[in-house]
């Protein structure tokens, strides 16, 4: 098994015992402890996964891309923080080719209807990390480096996809079913 990367007190640029986070779905307060080991494993398989390759801040805005922002977001999962960079991609033009298809409740109780009927297994799968198995392909989308990772001069090109990014779901879709 390969060693989780580990980091070190300042690695994200906050000392923990000043570092306040919140939970997105109830807000409470999270452990700044388990946090800082959320983003660490966050960061260790953005790594594993190969997401990104880093270009030069400057060439890419001489050449006219935008560079998005993202931001941390986190919750409580059992056993700990689940950490997630999220793109902030909402200032751009929506199209709806960008939204995949999800089946609604009634559609659902259909499937599991017939299949009972049909004496038909019905096989339910969950992907961990779902957007970060999936290449973007030819788009170039420009992002922030995640605080703490940031080099001066640098923005990472995105070669997969992260949670925030327009296309993600689309991406996973098309990809994979």
């Amino acid at each position: 098994a390969e060693k989780l990367w580990v980091a070190e007190d300042n690695d994200f640029g906050y000392d923990e015992t000043d570092y306040y986070c919140f939970d997105e779905d109830d807000g409470s307060q999270l452990d700044p402890k388990q946090v800082h080991e959320g983003i660490a494993r966050e960061l260790d398989l953005m790594k594993r996964l190969d997401i990104h390759e880093k270009h030069n801040r400057s060439e890419v805005k001489a050449a006219g891309h935008k560079i998005e922002t993202g931001r941390w977001c986190h919750r409580r999962k059992a056993g700990g923080v689940r950490c997630r960079y999220a793109i902030r991609q909402f200032k751009t033009f929506v199209e709806a080719a960008y939204y995949s298809s999800t089946p609604t409740g009634m559609a659902i109780r259909i499937l599991i209807a017939i299949a009972l009927h049909e004496g038909t297994i019905l096989l339910i799968a969950d992907f961990s990390v779902a957007f970060m198995h999936t290449p973007i392909g030819d788009e170039e989308v420009y992002v922030d480096p995640p605080p703490g990772t940031e080099e001066p001069g640098v923005v990472w090109k995105l070669k997969k996809a992260l949670n925030g990014l327009r296309r993600s779901s689309e991406l996973f879709q098309s990809h994979f079913f």
